[in-house]
């Protein structure tokens, strides 16, 4: 399936959810990606995993998340995200916290997001500002809950810090935001193409010093 997604389809997946949780509130379509397509309600926010029903891995997925959520156990963290899977049709769902999409934020918040998945014992592969939300408090998180989240790996976690401080160094630069994936690849993803970039020597002294604050 591409991504554009007719109304038809928009529609079942709305009444796949309505009929797992017996929702009888109104959903509101948030939008959809490779994995799945995502509604809300006061509430909750919504994911049915729709490709891996079509292509017959929802177990497998369910799996893969049920031990995230093990792991963040184990650490004694809050679970980010609870899962019903419901006649092989999987969900993901957590409270709305009635955020907006991505924005430019201060360093801070990018920090708070790194110490958080560090202290759940999980990492995140696809950092990009379309799988990032914005609290009105100006909480960052990922929004994009799947196969994404991984298990620790100190590899992972310095690419996962690695993008986020590219997008905080770039968040305001409308030549990155246009092309996002090109800077964010595993194979452009690097401090030496972010200095060269910018032209400025100093943002090696300025990913040095987002480590140490991690």
């Amino acid at each position: 399936m591409d991504n554009t997604l007719d109304n038809a389809f928009i529609t079942e997946a709305k009444e796949k959810i309505c009929s797992a949780f017996n929702l009888k509130d109104k959903l509101k379509y948030l939008g959809h990606g490779q994995e799945g397509i995502v509604f809300c309600n006061s509430f909750y926010v919504y994911k049915y995993f729709y490709r891996a029903n079509l292509e017959g891995v929802s177990e497998d997925l369910f799996k893969h998340l049920t031990g995230i959520l093990q792991i963040m156990e184990r650490k004694a963290c809050s679970e980010m995200f609870k899962i019903l899977f419901d006649g092989g049709n999987l969900f993901v769902y957590y409270p709305n916290k009635n955020s907006s999409m991505f924005r430019p934020l201060p360093r801070q918040a990018y920090i708070s997001l790194i110490r958080d998945y560090r202290s759940r014992g999980i990492v995140y592969s696809n950092v990009r500002t379309k799988n990032l939300c914005v609290t009105k408090s100006d909480e960052l998180f990922f929004c994009d809950i799947g196969k994404a989240i991984l298990p620790w790996n100190h590899d992972e976690f310095l690419v996962m810090v690695l993008a986020l401080f590219t997008i905080y160094m770039l968040q305001k630069n409308n030549s990155f935001l246009d092309n996002e994936n090109t800077f964010l690849t595993r194979k452009n993803l690097c401090i030496d193409n972010l200095i060269d970039f910018l032209g400025d020597l100093t943002v090696k002294t300025e990913y040095e010093n987002f480590l140490a604050a991690i």
